[in-house]
């Protein structure tokens, strides 16, 4: 992953966020990274959702109940720390397993490492295999187990911390927790806390609130890892809209911040916008502007997923503007050269959507046979009844005024 351009850095959440990037971690299985500084609640966020703690909003609480193991990786002063002892075993030598390693390949476990950028140079290699592969000195873990990590940001007070180089920060997905006094304020409520405690707190907020930089000084750009980390992400987020109460806002709001801790928040932000624009029909502006190859992945999109209404709105901002009185020739051809790359049973059904409306069929296939519309029927070998009621429409057409 390149560093040259510094163009994107960690996104700040709250605490209310975190447990949604967390679900979203634990069901995409991506392993992700939160910054920030001590106190601020990092590890407590992380075992509340594990045990499905009544802090944990009802649509993020997790499908399965989780064993919540928490790895002080600052503390591995040697390589048994981490892999355990040597034993010898049937002639030769194998390693018994930490004490914290997860055995049970049916239990759900959330492997917490904690202050990982505070392990020693060394272990780094091996760390890198547990987090992409879950593989550890040639030891596999469970499949049920996910990664969470948590580091303090390289700072004075952090003296022992030590910078992340390109291969650590490309293996995860990145959020800094960043908590407000009204954050504190709701989280010790559902505590049941005292209000003289929560007042005291609120007023000097300066002991519930980190001071300092919350967020790492990298910055960093997409890798394919990355792309390919952002597909299963947006995959399984798909998957969630309309059930358990789980709504198309919930899932922009969710979006704006994982693209962002997968991306880092100049792409993830590009992203972001750019998926939203494919939520939206093609209008005669984006016809006008944006490349061909975007608008054959926009259209492409809404058929790929039914979506009916937005096709219906893309045809009828292109037969408007076919009806109109000032037809820009290059849009047209723009239109042709857009559809011919489709699939052909997509040229067929955007076609035969154009040319629903019978007031104005003969007239818009005559406009557009001037503009090659004989020669995109001729690419499509998808030949059923509604191609030949295109062509017996197009003979019509060319025999028009």
């Amino acid at each position: 992953m390149s560093q040259v351009e510094n163009v994107s850095s960690v996104v700040e959440i709250t605490p209310k966020d975190l447990f949604s990037s967390i679900y979203w971690s634990v069901e995409a299985d991506i392993p992700l990274l939160i910054w920030g500084a001590k106190g601020t609640g990092k590890s407590q966020i992380v075992s509340q959702f594990a045990t499905n703690d009544i802090t944990v909003p009802n649509k993020y609480r997790p499908k399965n109940k989780f064993r919540f193991v928490r790895v002080f990786l600052s503390q591995a002063d040697s390589v048994g720390d981490l892999i355990g002892l040597p034993a010898h075993k049937d002639g030769r030598t194998v390693y018994d397993p930490p004490s914290w390693w997860p055995e049970n390949s049916d239990e759900w476990v959330i492997l917490f490492l904690d202050e990982i950028n505070r392990i020693r140079q060394e272990f780094r290699n091996a760390i890198y295999g547990l987090i992409q592969d879950k593989v550890l000195y040639g030891k596999m873990l469970p499949q049920n187990v996910r990664i969470i990590a948590a580091a303090n940001p390289p700072s004075e007070e952090y003296f022992d911390t030590e910078d992340f180089d390109e291969a650590l920060i490309d293996r995860f997905a990145h959020v800094a927790l960043f908590p407000t006094v009204e954050d504190w304020k709701d989280y010790a409520k559902k505590r049941e806390m005292l209000d003289v405690v929560i007042d005291f707190a609120a007023v000097n907020h300066e002991v519930i609130i980190p001071k300092g930089k919350v967020t790492p000084d990298f910055s960093f750009t997409p890798t394919g890892r990355t792309i390919e980390r952002l597909h299963t992400l947006i995959a399984t987020m798909y998957s969630r809209v309309g059930h358990d109460g789980y709504t198309d806002e919930d899932f922009k709001s969710d979006l704006g911040i994982m693209a962002k801790a997968v991306l880092g928040n100049l792409y993830g932000e590009q992203f972001a916008t750019f998926h939203s624009k494919m939520e939206t029909p093609v209008t005669i502006e984006e016809w006008s502007k944006e490349n061909e190859q975007y608008l054959k992945a926009k259209i492409n999109r809404m058929y790929k997923l039914g979506r009916s209404d937005l096709i219906a709105r893309t045809v009828d901002n292109v037969r408007d503007f076919l009806n109109s009185t000032n037809i820009d020739s290059s849009i047209v051809k723009k239109v042709l050269n857009t559809v011919k790359t489709l699939t052909p049973e997509y040229i067929n059904k955007f076609l035969l959507n154009l040319i629903d409306d019978r007031n104005s069929r003969g007239k818009l296939i005559s406009l557009l046979s001037k503009y090659g519309l004989s020669d995109l029927l001729k690419l499509t070998s998808y030949v059923n009844k509604q191609n030949q009621r295109i062509s017996k429409s197009l003979k019509k057409g060319q025999k028009s005024p």
